[in-house]
């Protein structure tokens, strides 16, 4: 039920936000997901799990390479399996959980087990040892002093060695990828990580990672009834031991977490630049991969006509190559997460036309996601309007070779720049 009493009905924060777009008929209410995926509550009665448009061979590469934030729905959770390598985005999302899974540990009691302890004292309590006293104690001297062994709870076990062990793991992790985050972004997770360590005083860091051959720790055995509420922090725990990503795109049972949002459109966008900025790098291209988005020097951005009247009309193309001596514009790029269809939409075409007019590009490049259709040629030359070509390229992210495909990309746009 999405319409009530003749009104939207949906949760308050869809309002500030453009997960989908609702269309209302006669007979039928329509809802379209507009590029996010995931598992999006609508209100209380619908949710909806939204996903991937194109097939994805690695989802975590893309994340992991594009450096996109996934948005998570604090109040919403859902269990993800695991899968990939652990890229940096996710180290944010990960120390919110953990923090939010022992704020629970803490509310609800730590765990604490029995164990046996001995010791040399002069106030006996417990089980006093005759021959370990008349050996280690009355051999020396002190017959003020006897040996002895007794129970104590105690909360330096397995279970606690392993969240504290995962807290420091994402502590070392945030400091490698520092530069990929933001300044807030770091900030946030090291506070959250922070409260998390201030829980586990007393408790000893096992860097030989023992505890993972506890069997209550890996799930082998049940937890006790009353602290199965460790489950969730401890699976979580595992995952960041091991630097696992999440099988976003999926249904799992492994990893309990609010649930991640993923617009796909800026993923995408930004994933098929930094290829092209990591080749650039790695092959010294002469010329500068750019952000359109942003202002000069460090972007592209620019305004449409030469001279502008009163009303400036700003151009902000996905990807920008300019050359480094010449500042001639080599290539523009427009990026479309839209499956490619024998036929170009003419709204994509009329965009990159238009940012290639104004730049004097020498080409321009529509670059969309592999569906169904293979296009003849890749790139594929949709034609000329005066010197400048334009193409089109369809690039395969359901490729089982993902590192492969993008180097065949990296080159294929290096030849259309001018390079050789």
């Amino acid at each position: 039920m999405i319409l009530q009493n003749g009104r939207l009905h949906t949760y308050p924060w869809h309002h500030k936000r453009d997960y989908f777009q609702l269309s209302v008929g006669r007979d039928v209410v329509t809802l379209q997901a507009r590029g996010h995926i995931g598992v999006i509550p609508i209100n209380e009665w619908l949710t909806l799990e939204v996903k991937p448009r194109v097939p994805l061979g690695n989802l975590s590469r893309l994340l992991e390479v594009s450096g996109v934030q996934a948005k998570s729905l604090a109040d919403v959770v859902r269990s993800y399996d695991v899968a990939g390598e652990m890229y940096p985005s996710l180290a944010v999302v990960y120390a919110s959980g953990l923090r939010s899974m022992i704020e629970t540990i803490t509310a609800r009691g730590l765990y604490r087990d029995y164990q046996q302890r001995e010791e040399l004292t002069s106030f006996p309590h417990g089980r006093i040892d005759m021959n370990r006293t008349l050996a280690e104690a009355h051999a020396r001297g002190m017959w003020h002093r006897a040996a002895i062994s007794h129970f104590r709870r105690s909360a330096d076990n397995a279970l606690n060695r392993c969240l504290l062990h995962a807290i420091w793991r994402l502590y070392y992790y945030l400091d490698q990828v520092a530069d990929t985050l933001s300044h807030a972004e770091r900030r946030k997770a090291q506070r959250d990580l922070n409260y998390c360590r201030l829980q586990f005083q007393g408790v000893e860091l096992d860097w030989n990672e023992a505890f993972l051959t506890d069997p209550l720790v890996t799930g082998g055995s049940p937890l006790p009834t009353l602290r199965a509420y460790y489950r969730p922090a401890l699976d979580l725990a595992l995952a960041i031991i091991g630097r696992q990503a999440l099988a976003v795109e999926q249904r799992g049972s492994h990893v309990e977490l609010p649930t991640l949002l993923i617009n796909m459109s800026d993923v995408f966008e930004a994933y098929a630049r930094e290829v092209l900025r990591r080749a650039a790098i790695k092959h010294d291209w002469p010329y500068r991969v750019l952000d359109g988005n942003k202002q000069p020097p460090v972007g592209a951005a620019s305004t449409l006509f030469d001279r502008e009247s009163d009303t400036k009309v700003n151009v902000t193309p996905d990807t920008v190559l300019r050359h480094r001596q010449t500042s001639d514009i080599q290539a523009i790029l427009e990026v479309k997460y839209r499956p490619a269809k024998p036929k170009p939409e003419r709204n994509d075409l009329n965009q990159a036309i238009t940012y290639g007019v104004s730049y004097r590009a020498d080409s321009v490049v529509v670059l969309q996601p592999r569906g169904t259709f293979v296009p003849p040629t890749n790139p594929q030359l949709l034609g000329r309007i005066g010197s400048m070509h334009v193409y089109r390229y369809v690039m395969d992210l359901g490729s089982q070779d993902l590192l492969a495909t993008e180097s065949s990309f990296a080159a294929a746009m290096h030849h259309l720049a001018g390079g050789t």
